[in-house]
Order: C-alpha cells, then structure tokens, then sequence
C-alpha cells in the first residue's frame, strides 16, 4: 500500500512542514503578518553593547539620504555565495581542506570589496 506524500511529517517544503501548510488564511487561527514600522529596522542597524557607538548609528542614519539609506539597507541585506567563495578557494589551495572560519573572513572580505568597487563606479 502506497503512502500519501501529503501526510508525511518529515517532507519539507521551503523548510515548511506540509501541515504547516494547512494553517487557515483567514479568521482568528491565521499567523498575524505585521509590517515592521522605521523605527523597529533602523534599531536592527543599530548595534548592540556600547551605548555610544549605538548612538553614534543613529546619528550617523539620521543624516543618510534616502538613497543613501536605499544603498545602506542592500549592503546590510547582500551576502556572497558560500559555494562561490569556496570554489574560488578551493582552485587557490588545491585538495587542502577549507575551514569554515576562512570562507566566512573571505566573504566578508568579497562583500567589502564589491561595497567599494561600488562607490568608485557612483563617483565616476
């Protein structure tokens, strides 16, 4: 006897059980989808720990322009693929294995790069 996919517990749709998927849309059961106001993102952007560098933050996105801001939220939001960074590694280092740690310092630095080579191409 063949099993229904539909009840299977374990199958995984966008990291979603398919019961999941039978949540009501509607009426008082659905998942309340509330939109994040200004000030909720900026104190996202805002780090955590020091008072005066947090301060500095909102002093500093205060005075970015609306595009500055556009620009601002990208960079945050952007990430280098992890697959691409370690194939590029991996061609560098041949059969060495790869740690974690230096794939993420990599992408980092791949982020920052693109971040400048970005605002040398505005100022031109």
């Amino acid at each position: 006897m063949a099993k229904d996919p539909g009840l299977n517990l374990t199958t995984e749709i966008g990291k979603r059980t398919r019961l999941q998927n039978l949540a009501p849309k509607q009426g008082p059961l659905a998942p309340r989808l509330r939109r994040k106001t200004q000030a909720q993102e900026e104190k996202e952007w805002v780090p955590k720990g020091d008072p005066n560098k947090a301060q500095k933050m909102r002093v500093l996105l205060a005075s970015f322009s609306e595009e500055q801001l556009t620009r601002y939220e990208g960079y945050r939001q952007s990430t280098c693929p992890s697959t691409a960074i370690r194939h590029v590694v991996q061609s560098g280092v041949g059969d060495a294995p790869v740690e974690l740690n230096a794939l993420i310092s990599r992408a980092r630095l791949a982020k920052v790069f693109v971040g400048e080579v970005e605002e040398e191409a505005l100022d031109v």
